[in-house]
């Protein structure tokens, strides 16, 4: 999509016609209902064809968390060794580290997480529930290897360090 938008300002000189011409370039685009860019899904970049992705230290400490929840379509992510994920006192109910791809019974896909040398902190909104460290909910098979990996969480109901379930057909 291309925009091109002219202003002349006769009266107004210099500084004063770049302040007038920002400033309706502003109004311009506001109203035009774009908004900001959408915060990426993908944490540690797209999923790959296979459902691959593999998150590297480069990101931490990931506050916002590692999710992706594409439907009916095969997960594989991999934490490299010395990734952190510290979720900061919020709202809470975060699954720091969540791979899901249904929310029942639906074609079968497979997710995994592989963590090694991992540490998860979800400790900061603990009067909250459904706070979880490792969390996959699969239409296929439902898979965690965690292995020198610390994890803290902390919360009320349905609070889980690693939360692992499959709605298989």
């Amino acid at each position: 999509m291309g925009l091109a938008c002219v202003f002349f300002f006769p009266a107004i000189r210099g500084r004063e016609r770049t302040f007038w011409t920002t400033t309706a370039l502003a109004l311009v685009f506001s109203s035009l209902g774009l908004s900001e860019p959408a915060l990426a899904v993908d944490e540690c970049g797209p999923l790959d064809p296979s459902g691959n992705v593999t998150c590297k230290p480069g990101g931490n400490p990931y506050p916002t968390g590692i999710n992706y929840d594409p439907t009916d379509s095969p997960i594989h992510l991999t934490l490299q060794p010395g990734v952190i994920v510290t979720i900061p006192q919020g709202p809470g109910s975060v699954n720091a580290v969540n791979g899901a791809n249904t929310g029942g019974v639906s074609s079968p896909a497979d997710v995994s997480i592989t963590a090694d040398g991992v540490t998860i902190n979800n400790t900061a909104n603990p009067g909250t529930t459904d706070n979880t460290g490792l969390r996959v909910q699969s239409s296929g098979d439902a898979i965690i290897n965690a292995t020198n990996t610390t994890i803290n969480v902390s919360g009320t109901d349905s609070t889980w360090a690693i939360l692992d379930f499959s709605h298989r057909k």
